[in-house]
């Protein structure tokens, strides 16, 4: 025979504990009684706008890859340069891209100056001259510009000074620096880079390669592990550009 039917009223309901919870309108618990959050074990709820809280992205599991997939470019740092001597990467630099990619955009220097890279290593900037580069490249203005098996303080990403700041000039590259986690090889460096000046022609374009090798004479070599990138030119300040750090997948 069936249960019979007990009046509410005899119940001891509540949500409290040990109380016996009615279901509300539309059928459901009342919100008290749900354990919400984004922690272990408890039930994501989406907030007003029907948006997910902040959620730890690593956390998230069976996501489709990034737009544009296996390849594609994320964006981990930007930095905007302001009569500063250097710019710093030192975050998002580990084992989890193989290949990170520096875009300067728009640089202006306060002089005529060569513009490098230098790589940090356990927290220290190296400085030495533990670098070789070469490169060649075209300037209405210099004509051929080239260098090659070259070593010094840093990695050169243009083979010439850069246009000084009075003329009224500016660059960009586009530097490439190869699975700075690595621990069993040399860290390769490749750069490609333009620029031009307040003339009509005065414009060059250019290509470079080298590598870190942390040695300033000779062997044993360095292959220790990259954790932050400084782009820098050899005289004068950054007056003014944009850089981006992106990770290659």
């Amino acid at each position: 025979m069936p249960f019979p039917k007990i009046d509410n009223d005899l119940l001891n309901v509540g949500s409290t504990n040990g109380k016996i919870p009615l279901i509300g309108a539309g059928d459901k618990l009342p919100t008290s009684l749900l354990d919400t959050g984004a922690g272990s074990n408890k039930l994501v709820q989406l907030d007003g706008d029907g948006k997910l809280p902040a959620i730890d992205a690593s956390l998230l599991t069976n996501l489709p890859a990034p737009s544009g997939g296996v390849g594609a470019w994320n964006l981990i740092d930007t930095q905007i340069a302001n009569n500063v001597a250097q710019v710093d990467f030192t975050t998002g630099i580990d084992g989890t891209h193989k290949e990170y990619v520096i875009r300067g955009t728009d640089i202006i220097v306060s002089s005529s100056a060569h513009l490098g890279l230098r790589v940090r290593v356990a927290g220290t900037f190296r400085t030495g001259a533990e670098y070789t580069y070469g490169g060649d490249g075209t300037s209405n203005q210099q004509g051929i510009l080239s260098f090659s098996d070259a070593n010094g303080n840093f990695y050169k990403i243009i083979p010439s000074s850069v246009i000084a700041y009075d003329a009224g000039g500016n660059v960009s590259f586009d530097l490439s620096i190869t699975n700075p986690a690595g621990t069993t090889a040399t860290k390769a460096f490749r750069s490609n880079a333009g620029g031009a000046g307040n003339g009509y022609n005065s414009g060059f374009a250019c290509q470079s390669g080298g590598r870190w090798f942390g040695a300033s004479t000779s062997q044993p070599f360095n292959y220790s592990a990259l954790d932050g990138f400084r782009i820098l030119p050899d005289n004068g300040t950054l007056v003014t550009g944009t850089f981006k750090l992106y990770g290659l997948l």
